[in-house]
């Protein structure tokens, strides 16, 4: 039980998860700028549009100002209402695969859905990590993902997850759920740099699919 609240709570903490609840559209307005807020929102802007491109994502169109795709307003709300929020690239992933679920953005009416596929994830990742020799029960909350990430690391590069019956199933499984795509994709990313292949290409091609996990071992 300590080991899915744990997992639990780190999945919790990650507030752009919660995209069931209505989220309001957020607009730059107010008060006059000053020079240095102009420089701390040009470099917000800046880290924002270098964790997407290290995302896969594409900065230009997913940051301007006209494109008004839910993925993109979710956002460029790190620009307006929470621009003291940290940015990371696992909730860059999180964001884009979970709007790729849910084309608008989750919504109230899809909460049962969305919480299924949250526990399903929680229970499964204690499964998978379990079985590859990671003590989840040894994680500090003060390291944030940090240990969520690179478990998954070493999930994805371990004897366990490399047997034939595992890794099919596996792969089934990150299809299917949009958190398992933010965290393995974030896990690749991570550890493979400029050399992981395109996720979505991984995820559509077994023979890459099964090269992109054995460059993780």
């Amino acid at each position: 039980i300590a080991v899915t609240a744990n997992a639990s709570a780190f999945i919790r903490d990650s507030k752009p998860l919660f995209h069931y609840r209505k989220v309001p559209i957020f607009v730059r307005g107010g008060g006059d700028s000053t020079d240095d807020d102009d420089d701390d929102d040009g470099a917000r802007r800046r880290e924002l549009g270098s964790l997407l491109h290290k995302a896969q994502l594409a900065p230009s169109e997913l940051l301007d100002d006209t494109n008004k795709d839910p993925l993109s307003l979710s956002l460029k709300r790190f620009l307006t209402q929470d621009k003291n929020a940290p940015l990371d690239l696992f909730m860059i992933c999180n964001l884009q695969c979970l709007h790729t679920r849910y084309p608008a953005g989750p919504t109230p009416a899809d909460k049962d859905s969305y919480m299924k596929l949250k526990n399903n994830f929680v229970r499964e990742m204690d499964e998978h990590f379990s079985s590859a020799g990671e003590d989840m029960t040894s994680w500090d909350a003060a390291d944030g993902n940090k240990n969520l990430i690179e478990s998954c690391i070493t999930l994805l590069g371990s004897d366990y997850l490399h047997s034939m019956f595992v890794m099919p199933n596996f792969r089934q499984q990150v299809v299917d759920n949009p958190f398992w795509k933010g965290l393995v994709k974030t896990a690749l990313i991570t550890h493979l740099g400029d050399d992981c292949p395109s996720f979505d290409e991984i995820l559509l091609d077994d023979n890459l699919w099964t090269d992109t996990l054995l460059s993780c071992m």
